[in-house]
C-alpha cells in the first residue's frame, strides 16, 4: 500500500524472487489509466521498495493513440520500476502456450473460456491428472488457495471428497472483517455501478488474501469477510498467518475506501476496516445431504468474532484471549489488553487490540 491507500490489483511473488506487481486496466478511458498508475507507482509513491516489476494488462484498442498512451506511461512510472505491457493479443497467445486453450477475446464467453482454462490448471497442480473434471473443482478453489489444495493432498493424502467432512474442528482461528461505514459509502453513491465496482474490488482481494495467507475463504455475508485458519489441519504457523491475513485485509480496505471515497461528494465518517479474531471449535455442517460443496460451520467462536469486530475502530484488530496466547511472544508486545467485552450470549470475553497504526505498519506475509 502506498501513501494514498492504494493496493495493487495482484502483487506476485515466486520463491527466492524479488516481488511484481499487476494491474489489470481493460476498458480504462486514457486519462483515467494515467492518472491510476502515477498515483500508484509514480514518482512519489511508496509502493514495496524491493518490487522491481510493474505489469500492465491493456486493450490497446482502448485508446486509438496507443504509443503516444505508452510514452506517457513510461514518463509518469518510478524509475526503478521495468514496466511490461501485455495487451490483449499477447494474453491470448500466453493462454494457448501456457493453458492450452485457443481464446478469441476478453469479453463475454471467453472471459469465461478464460476462467475455466485457469481454473483447470490450478487443479492439475493440486490433485495431479487423476482427479480431472472432480465435481468439487469449482467449490475447493473457492475455499482455498490451489497451493493448500495441493499441501492437504500431498501431506496429509486427503483426496478432494475429504477435504470438507463432516466433523468437529478444535482451535481454528477465525478473521471476521467489514467495511467501515459501509451504509454510509452505499447512501452516498449515486451509481448503482460504482457500488458493485468497489464491493468486487474488495471481494477479489480480501479472497486472494486469504489464500496467499494459507486460510480458507468461508464466506462473504454483505461488506463481511470470514475466514479460516487451522482448517481441515493445524499447522505449525496458522496462528500468525491468521494474523498477516489481518494486515492484509486493512491494506485492501483502506485502499477499496480510498478509491470509494474519491467518487463521492460527502466525506465518510471512517474507511477501512475493523477485524475480530476468535479461536476455538468449530462443527462443520454439510447444507445439502450428500453434497460435499455446500457446507457451513457452527461454534461460540464465530459469534465472539464477531463480537470482538465490533469493538476494533478502523485498521484495529481485535482478538480473543486464547488466540492472544498462541501468538509468538514477540508478536504480543504490539497489542495491549482491552476491558472484557460483553458478548450476547457468551458472556464476557477477555481480549487484546492491536492499534490501528501498527496493523497499518506491519507488511503482510505474501501480499
Amino acid at each position: 500500500m502506498d501513501a494514498v491507500g492504494s493496493y495493487a490489483d495482484l502483487r506476485v511473488q515466486a520463491r527466492g524472487q524479488p516481488p511484481y506487481f499487476v494491474e489489470i486496466k481493460f476498458g480504462y478511458p486514457t486519462d483515467k489509466l494515467i492518472a491510476h498508475i502515477s498515483r500508484k507507482y509514480g514518482v512519489e509513491s511508496s509502493h514495496s521498495a524491493e518490487a522491481n516489476r510493474l505489469v500492465l494488462l491493456i486493450r490497446s484498442s482502448d485508446h486509438p493513440n496507443w504509443p503516444e498512451v505508452e510514452t506517457k506511461l513510461r514518463t509518469v512510472l518510478r524509475p526503478d520500476l521495468e514496466l511490461d505491457i501485455w495487451d490483449e493479443h499477447y494474453l491470448l497467445r500466453l493462454m494457448r502456450d501456457r493453458f492450452g486453450v485457443e481464446v478469441g477475446g476478453t469479453t463475454g464467453d471467453d472471459v469465461l473460456a478464460v476462467r475455466q482454462a485457469i481454473d483447470d490448471a490450478k487443479w492439475r497442480y493440486a490433485f495431479g491428472d487423476g482427479f480431472a473434471d472432480h465435481p468439487l473443482a469449482p467449490s475447493l478453489l473457492w475455499h482455498f488457495g490451489y497451493w493448500t489444495l495441493r499441501r492437504l493432498h500431498e501431506e496429509q493424502r486427503l483426496q478432494p471428497h475429504e477435504v470438507l467432512q463432516p466433523g468437529l474442528y478444535s482451535n481454528v482461528a477465525i478473521v471476521l472483517a467489514d467495511l467501515c461505514s459501509f451504509s454510509g459509502y452505499v447512501r452516498d453513491t449515486r451509481d448503482d455501478q460504482l457500488v458493485r465496482h468497489c464491493l468486487a474490488t474488495f471481494y477479489s482481494q480480501a479472497r486472494h488474501a486469504i489464500h496467499d495467507t494459507g486460510g480458507m475463504m468461508y464466506q462473504f455475508v454483505g461488506d463481511e469477510v470470514v475466514a479460516l485458519f487451522g482448517f481441515p489441519n493445524l499447522t505449525p504457523t496458522y496462528t500468525r498467518d491468521a494474523l498477516d491475513c489481518a494486515q492484509a485485509l486493512i491494506d485492501i480496505g483502506n485502499s477499496v475506501c480510498n478509491l470509494w471515497q474519491r467518487e463521492l461528494d460527502r466525506m465518510q465518517k471512517s474507511s477501512g476496516v475493523h477485524i475480530g479474531i476468535a479461536m476455538g471449535d468449530l462443527n462443520l455442517v454439510l447444507l445439502r445431504p450428500f453434497s460435499g460443496s455446500q457446507v457451513g460451520f457452527i461454534g461460540d467462536s464465530l459469534n465472539i468474532a464477531a463480537r470482538l469486530m465490533g469493538h476494533a475502530g478502523p485498521s484495529e484488530i481485535v482478538v480473543s484471549n486464547t488466540f492472544y496466547r498462541g501468538l509468538n511472544p514477540e508478536v504480543c508486545q504490539a497489542f495491549h489488553e482491552l476491558s472484557p467485552v460483553e458478548g450476547k450470549n457468551v458472556g464476557l470475553i477477555r481480549c487484546w487490540k492491536l492499534p490501528s497504526n501498527l496493523g497499518e505498519a506491519a507488511p503482510p506475509a505474501g501480499q
